[in-house]
């Protein structure tokens, strides 16, 4: 059919089928990105969890701030989340915040280390010294003034 000329209905039949598969295309695309986007928040989410309980950072040269965490304990949760509202308005250079996990082996450890039970906040100075203790659920503002005066604020 080299030599013949196509009919006004099947050019229009190929245009409407390149048109479905160009939409097709950019629908899956969507798709594929939005997947992706996915994928790596979550990836960032749990390296900011993995980042929020690496107790190795203590004594490394700036204060910090540990949160004995019981991650079935109502008044430990409603803690965790009054630290981690102000924990956002400092950087890592001026003050760390972390958590230790009592679920976990490495957290369950660290709290039998400083004998400190759940619902309790221990302050580390710069060289990893345990310099004070903080026990019970706190008002984000009393944590926004204790974490400034540890920080050097």
């Amino acid at each position: 059919m080299s030599g013949q000329r196509k009919s006004k209905t099947e050019i229009k039949a190929e245009k409407k089928a390149q048109k479905r598969t160009r939409t097709r295309l950019m629908i899956g695309g969507g798709l594929l990105a939005l997947v992706l986007v996915a994928g790596s928040l979550v990836t960032v989410q749990q390296l900011q969890a993995r980042s929020l309980r690496d107790l190795s950072v203590i004594g490394s040269g700036t204060p910090s701030v540990v949160q004995i965490h019981d991650r079935t304990c109502p008044i430990c949760t409603s803690l965790l989340n009054s630290v981690q509202a102000v924990r956002r308005e400092f950087d890592d250079e001026e003050l760390l915040v972390r958590v230790a996990e009592l679920h976990t082996e490495a957290g369950a450890a660290f709290a039998r280390r400083y004998d400190a039970g759940r619902v309790t906040l221990l302050y580390f100075d710069a060289q990893g010294n345990l310099v004070d203790r903080q026990s019970g659920d706190q008002h984000p503002d009393v944590l926004r003034e204790r974490f400034a005066r540890h920080a050097g604020r």
